[in-house]
């Protein structure tokens, strides 16, 4: 038998799966590839491959294209504005950002990467419940991978919070809130016993983690969705349904944390939060307040990307450094009012564009994939921009990879959608 390979395909694969690979920093990338020549030869050959199907495209559409190149050249400008950054780090960032171009043209595409994306998700959901269950696992064998967050590893497991095949409880509750959006989505549209299955175990391990924000920014993206998939009903019914699902949620996740205790750490941690009794959150306000002091006194430009950590967090007083912990402050103290102007300015505009194409495909009445991958867009850029709240997620490999495929996503379909109206 012939087998006919598409010459799209033998790029894509490659750029899918270093795509994949760079995502999971802080994962199994971390674990086994930990050399630092190796990882900026991989940036390397990982922007080339961008580039090379960037520049061979030839049908681009201005209406579309142009905005979005002229965005991704302006974030690129923004964030090399930084003589620190590494240089594997500022290589991958640029084929991120230019990601966005990738996803919007190349539909091939789309498959490998949320696959082998989810595929890793249900890995690092599995091994946190094994760990969970066979603590004795842990310290001498996923423990030893990381071994320069040894000590907070040991740290948060001894807290209740399970990293599990992570370098960080907080990269574990990343990785498990995304693969918790996909299987959520995928249930809604496909309705299979297995989607649903995995949605247990996502939300189950996603718990362990200990991680509110994650769990509290994930669901309500989610929520968002749902509201949106109502498109066709009227506002009272939407607004009834939402609410109904929002309470659905809260008392399912009581009641197992109630007679399950390993999944009540999160639970704890919102008490201790109301309460005012937790450290993160209040060693969090003074990052913020100085972040906002900083930007006062570099309005206009910033004092560049990714220096905040470098230049202002080590000196106040913190055991280490830290990022602001807030994208937004971040972006104004970093990139000044320019660079936090266009930023602001590309999240606004994906996210309407997302938004508008999925309400279009529900009004429609249409199913499937297509409607799964722009469910997908949306729901993963809301999350985003919520976690951008309380994180870092536009400096972390692992959120801002997705993130710009999130985006391209939604474009690609805004492609579609145009032809079809033509």
């Amino acid at each position: 038998m012939k087998i006919i390979i598409n010459k799209r395909e033998i790029v894509c694969i490659p750029t899918a799966l270093l795509f994949v690979f760079f995502a999971n920093q802080g994962g199994i990338s971390t674990a086994f590839f930990s050399d630092r020549n190796i990882k900026y030869l991989l940036a390397v050959v990982f922007v080339l491959l961008v580039g090379i199907i960037v520049f061979k495209n030839r049908k681009y559409e201005k209406s579309i294209t142009l905005p979005i190149f002229i965005y991704a050249f302006l974030m690129c400008f923004v964030s090399l504005n930084n003589p620190g950054w590494g240089a594997s780090d500022s290589v991958v960032y640029i084929g991120a950002v230019f990601f966005v171009v990738v996803a919007t043209y190349i539909p091939q595409i789309h498959r490998y990467i949320l696959n082998f994306l989810f595929a890793a998700y249900i890995f690092y959901a599995i091994s946190t419940i094994i760990i969970s269950l066979i603590p004795s696992l842990y310290l001498p064998y996923v423990w030893e991978l990381f071994p320069d967050t040894r000590e907070m590893l040991l740290r948060s497991f001894r807290n209740g919070y399970i990293s599990g095949f992570t370098n960080h409880y907080s990269t574990n509750g990343v990785f498990l809130a995304s693969g918790f959006i996909i299987a959520s989505i995928r249930y809604y549209e496909k309705k299979k016993k297995l989607e649903f299955a995995l949605i247990v175990i996502m939300l189950v391990a996603l718990l362990l983690t200990g991680k509110r924000a994650h769990l509290l920014f994930s669901i309500a993206a989610l929520l968002g969705m749902f509201y949106l998939s109502t498109a066709r009903q009227n506002v009272i019914n939407r607004f009834f349904k939402t609410i109904a699902a929002i309470s659905i949620c809260v008392v399912i996740m009581l009641v197992v944390a109630n007679y399950v205790p390993e999944l009540a750490v999160v639970f704890e941690r919102f008490r201790s939060f109301m309460e005012g009794n937790d450290a993160a959150v209040n060693a969090r306000y003074g990052l913020w307040g100085a972040s906002l002091v900083t930007f006062k006194r570099n309005p206009l430009i910033g004092i560049g990307w990714e220096q905040f950590q470098e230049t202002v967090s080590a000196h106040l007083g913190y055991s280490r450094t830290y990022a602001v912990h807030n994208v937004y402050l971040q972006l104004l103290c970093e990139s000044g009012i320019i660079g936090f102007a266009i930023y602001i300015s590309w999240f606004i505009y994906s996210l309407r564009n997302a938004v508008q194409v999925y309400v279009e495909l529900v009004k429609r009445g249409e199913y499937g994939k297509e409607r799964m991958y722009i469910a997908y867009s949306a729901s993963y850029q809301i999350f985003f921009l919520l976690y951008c709240l309380t994180g870092n997620p536009l400096y972390d490999k692992m959120t801002n990879l997705p993130y710009f495929f999130a985006c391209g996503l939604g474009f690609y379909y805004k492609r579609k959608t145009m032809k079809i109206c033509q």
